[in-house]
């Protein structure tokens, strides 16, 4: 897998409207969920124009916990001040915790989707075992 197998990937997604699912989506931050949730700054079109900027590097994991869909790559901004996302917490429509990463995942049923993620949150996964870095993604 190269970056632009992968970005072809993450442009049909974008195309077809399911790169950014609803619960990640800005416009659902006044909704409740049951779960803690990340929701990313940036609108499905924002996010588009970022991906076509290249303004990032990206980093493949392989994630343990979903071994049917195990692709897992962080999506580092160049730009460090970038804020990706946010954390809601379960319950709660109020964003509490900040995200320096984007992190797209290519799930069984949903395909590739992005989500906002903290940095620190994917090294306690790799501490974990959760995730094993694979390469740079050049």
């Amino acid at each position: 897998m190269n970056r632009q197998h992968m970005l072809d990937h993450w442009k049909d997604a974008i195309a077809k409207g399911t790169f950014l699912t609803s619960k990640h989506d800005p416009a659902s931050v006044g909704t409740v969920h049951p779960k803690f949730r990340t929701v990313t700054v940036m609108s499905a079109p924002e996010i588009k124009t970022f991906i076509d900027s290249g303004d990032y590097s990206l980093r493949l994991f392989r994630n343990a916990k979903q071994p049917q869909s195990p692709d897992y790559i962080e999506i580092i901004p160049k730009d460090s001040s970038m804020v990706a996302g946010s954390g809601v917490q379960a319950h709660s429509p109020v964003p509490t915790t900040a995200c320096d990463r984007f992190v797209a995942v290519s799930g069984v049923q949903q395909g590739w989707h992005l989500f906002a993620e903290q940095s620190a949150t994917i090294q306690q996964k790799q501490h974990n075992g959760d995730l094993s870095y694979i390469c740079d993604l050049l």
